[in-house]
């Protein structure tokens, strides 16, 4: 049971999944340097699910770090992951709901590396920037997503 749950979402077709009026993402490729030891982990509610909105954000999350993803829906999986990855010498980026702040910012095992909220409600969530030092940011929409995530991974 434990991983079949996990998705591992390699064939994504990004560009057929990005609506006429929303702005392009111009391809970038960064050098492995900046992608191989990183892992880029998804945490909301609707990972699981193919609807249009969370395949675009999959394929999005794929594009910033060239297909190095892992997408969950539920807090103890990702938990259980976490604590796995915890002696790999690999960066980690979390974009996640903030429905999961409760279980996953006031957890003891709050080791996680940078922590992006992706949230329709930017207000809602604000303060945890100030409250937690990994919470890099809040975001509400994919564009934002996009550029936030490819400027943490070019740190």
């Amino acid at each position: 049971m434990g991983n079949s749950n996990i998705k591992h979402e390699e064939e994504i077709e990004f560009t057929s999944l990005i609506s006429s009026n929303s702005p392009q993402h111009r391809q970038v490729h960064f050098d492995d340097k900046h992608t191989d030891k990183l892992t880029l982990i998804w945490l909301d509610e609707k990972a699981q699910e193919y609807t249009p909105d969370s395949l675009h954000t999959k394929a999005l999350l794929q594009q910033i770090s060239n297909h190095n993803c892992l997408f969950f829906d539920k807090s103890n999986e990702f938990l259980m992951k976490m604590k796995k990855m915890k002696n790999k010498n690999r960066k980690v980026l979390v974009v996640m709901s903030g429905s999961y702040k409760n279980q996953i910012l006031s957890s003891k095992q709050n080791t996680i590396g940078k922590i992006i909220i992706f949230s329709r409600n930017y207000y809602e969530y604000a303060d945890l920037k100030n409250e937690y030092l990994n919470v890099v940011d809040v975001c509400t929409e994919h564009e934002k997503l996009y550029t936030e995530g490819i400027s943490i991974i070019q740190i």
